[in-house]
């Protein structure tokens, strides 16, 4: 019926409907109440034990500030308006990458797209940045969207409640030798263009002169 109906309610409201076992208002507190209560045929005695405290990953943190409402809407407008920019000035600009960005956390954290699937997403999102950026002359435009969405993906392909989480310096490492390898090949193939093109100018070719159109 609650699902049914939508309804909210509050902590007093669902302890009164027995939707819950009770209310506590701090962790010593929520050790006291659990004390003696039976669960699955075995009596609880947490009161004295120790206590683990797990800290969110740093992907986890990054989500739980993109998953806020807020951030989620502006995020989809940013997006929506950066690859509106883009298509009446087409080429590739830091706007499309951005705009592609935004509008990947703004699924995540709306639950469109799930948190692994978001992740994977934006590995391969980054995995042809870079590859493209060998290819196109656009300046590390796509290098940087590249790098930034491969170390995103990183953060959230991989099962955040599982004990093997990567490390933030393995992360580091990752993108800093990622982003110098993908410089230094951009940086190798634009020496090569432009090689090629002062070969053609002192040979004499590769130029439009001589050619005939068709319409």
């Amino acid at each position: 019926t609650l699902v049914t109906q939508s309804k909210s309610l509050s902590a007093p409201q669902a302890l009164e409907a027995k939707l819950i076992d009770a209310v506590a208002v701090s962790r010593d507190d929520l050790l006291k109440k659990l004390e003696g209560r039976v669960l699955r045929g075995r009596s609880l005695s947490p009161q004295g034990a120790a206590v683990e405290v797990v800290d969110m990953s740093l992907g986890e943190k990054v989500l739980s500030v993109v998953a806020h409402p807020n951030i989620a809407a502006i995020l989809m407008t940013l997006g929506t308006l950066l690859i509106s920019f883009e298509l009446s000035a087409p080429g590739i600009s830091v706007a499309r990458i951005l705009g592609i960005l935004s509008l990947i956390l703004g699924l995540m954290a709306m639950q469109a797209l799930s948190v692994q699937t978001g992740g994977l997403v934006l590995l391969g999102l980054g995995a042809v940045l870079v590859i493209a950026e060998v290819f196109a002359a656009t300046h590390g435009v796509l290098a940087v969207g590249g790098v930034v969405s491969f170390i995103l993906g990183l953060f959230w392909a991989f099962d955040q409640n599982s004990d093997l989480t990567l490390s933030r310096l393995l992360l580091a490492n990752l993108g800093l030798a990622l982003g110098v390898g993908v410089f230094s090949l951009a940086w190798a193939a634009a020496r090569t263009r432009r090689a090629t093109a002062q070969l053609r100018a002192k040979l004499g070719g590769g130029g439009l002169a001589g050619l005939v159109g068709y319409t």
